[in-house]
């Protein structure tokens, strides 16, 4: 959590410790997220400059993949941490547990988590589709010219 006042210092300080602090938060095997405290007068007394602020915000959300969640007190936030964690825990209930991408430091572990993202490919799916590459890639090697012909991946 960030206390909004904690930026009001300038513009250098979040490219420096606001950066620096998010790059070592995505090497963490827990999912991280930015909650952000503060009312609307504390944003306006900030001195940083409205595009340097979004432009950080963006940053920690697009390119470090941090979700920020804003929270007006203490209170708001203790909910927001509390519901945070009810969510996780349901979904690891269900099955579904949220990967990054990025943490995948194993070739065919980032292969299933890029084949799960899309439409109707499980983990399961994904596993065989992978394994299957793996034999083929073993048995012909990995450079295929165009010729070679694979036989299909058995989904079920």
């Amino acid at each position: 959590m960030q206390d909004i006042s904690a930026w009001s210092q300038s513009s250098c300080s979040i490219t420096t410790s606001l950066f620096s602090q998010a790059s070592r938060l995505v090497q963490s095997p827990l999912r991280p997220a930015y909650i952000i405290e503060g009312t609307a007068e504390d944003w306006k007394s900030l001195k940083i400059k409205r595009p340097a602020l979004q432009g950080a915000l963006i940053s920690l959300m697009l390119v470090f993949d941090i979700p920020v969640l804003r929270s007006n007190d203490a209170e708001k936030t203790a909910r927001l941490v509390v519901y945070e964690g009810q969510q996780l825990i349901r979904a690891q209930n269900d099955g579904w547990i949220p990967t990054r991408q990025i943490k995948a430091k194993r070739r065919s572990t980032r292969q299933r988590c890029v084949l799960q993202s899309l439409p109707g490919i499980g983990p399961g799916i994904a596993r065989k589709i992978v394994d299957t590459v793996e034999e083929e890639q073993a048995r012909y090697g990995d450079a295929t010219s165009e010729e070679t012909e694979f036989p299909p991946v058995p989904l079920m």
